[in-house]
C-alpha cells in the first residue's frame, strides 16, 4: 500500500511539474507571438516609407484578424489612415507586396514567389515596389526569388532600376 501511495505522489508531483513546464511554454509562445507582430509591423512600416505612405498593422490573435490601416497621401496633409479596402486597386497591391516583404523578413524559405503582383499598380507604384523586391532579392541572395510579371513591364522596370 505504501508503495502504491509513493507511486501517487510522484506522479502528482510529475503531473504538477508538467502542467507548470505547459504554463512556462505557453507564456514563451505568446511573449514571442507579440514580438513577431512587432516587427512585421515595423518592416511594413518601413517599406511603405519607400513609396512615402504611413500605415500600421494591427494583429489580432484572438479574433484571429489583420487589419491593416494605410494613409496613402504623400503630401503630410492629412494623418488618417484608412482601411486598405477603401483604396484603390494599385495601392492595394502596393500594401500587400510591403506586407508580403514584412513576412520574408521574419521567414525562413528556400523559394519566394509572386505571380503578376503588378496587376493593378500604375508606373510609380510598379517602380517602387519593384524597386523593393529586387533589393530584398538582393539581401537575400541565399534565397530565389521567382516573379511572374508581363514582358513589357520587366524591361521598362528594368531599365528604370539602373537609374
Amino acid at each position: 500500500f505504501e508503495e502504491i501511495q509513493t507511486m501517487v505522489k510522484k506522479m502528482k508531483k510529475f503531473s504538477k511539474d508538467l502542467q507548470q513546464i505547459l504554463e512556462e511554454r505557453e507564456g514563451r509562445y505568446f511573449r514571442f507571438r507579440k514580438e513577431i507582430s512587432k516587427r512585421i509591423n515595423y518592416f511594413f512600416i518601413m517599406n511603405l516609407s519607400q513609396r512615402g505612405y504611413t500605415g500600421k498593422l494591427q494583429v489580432d490573435h484572438e479574433k484571429k484578424q489583420l487589419l491593416m490601416q494605410l494613409n496613402v497621401d504623400t503630401s503630410g496633409a492629412s494623418q488618417d489612415t484608412h482601411d486598405v479596402r477603401s483604396l484603390s486597386g494599385g495601392e492595394r497591391s502596393f500594401s500587400t507586396v510591403c506586407f508580403i516583404c514584412s513576412l520574408w523578413n521574419l521567414m525562413e524559405s528556400p523559394f519566394r514567389c509572386l505571380d503578376e503582383f503588378d496587376v493593378f499598380m500604375d508606373l510609380m507604384n510598379r517602380k517602387v515596389a519593384m524597386k523593393l523586391l529586387v533589393e530584398h532579392a538582393v539581401q537575400n541572395q541565399q534565397r530565389r526569388s521567382i516573379s511572374y510579371l508581363r514582358l513589357k513591364i520587366c524591361l521598362i522596370l528594368t531599365r528604370s532600376l539602373r537609374t
